[in-house]
């Protein structure tokens, strides 16, 4: 029995190892060679270089950041809350340019805002009854 337990092990491990072979990314030091050698690509990494070090250092970078820093350490319910104001804002924002355009879309050109505006309330609710099940 032993060594049919072994024999079945050996065969399973032998399959692992072609299946992993075969599942195997190729190599990419050729083809990460030949992108480092394009100008274009060094190019580009020159410009994403630059401005992440200016972004670094400037007050709208640090600002992005603190306020990244301070969603991340927010509980749910705020960010709930703060998505559904968001939202609003955006619906609101986007009828007043609208009837301030004076174009009418008519009753299809409003089915987004709606929907958004439902889905916010939505949100909003959903915020509040988290808020006050704690």
């Amino acid at each position: 029995m032993k060594a049919l337990l072994t024999f079945y092990r050996r065969g399973a491990e032998d399959a692992d190892r072609r299946i992993a072979a075969l599942l195997a990314l190729p190599a990419s030091g050729v083809t990460d060679r030949y992108l480092q050698s394009s100008a274009i690509v060094r190019g580009i990494d020159r410009i994403t270089e630059l401005l992440r070090s200016s972004l670094s250092d400037s007050a709208t970078g640090r600002a992005a950041a603190a306020a990244r820093a301070a969603w991340q350490r927010a509980q749910w319910v705020e960010r709930y809350f703060a998505i559904g104001l968001m939202l609003i804002v955006a619906v609101s924002v986007h009828v007043v340019a609208s009837v301030m355009r004076g174009d009418r879309p008519g009753w299809a050109g409003w089915i987004i805002p709606a929907l958004t505006a439902v889905f916010a309330v939505v949100v909003l609710i959903a915020s509040r009854l988290m808020a006050s099940s704690k």
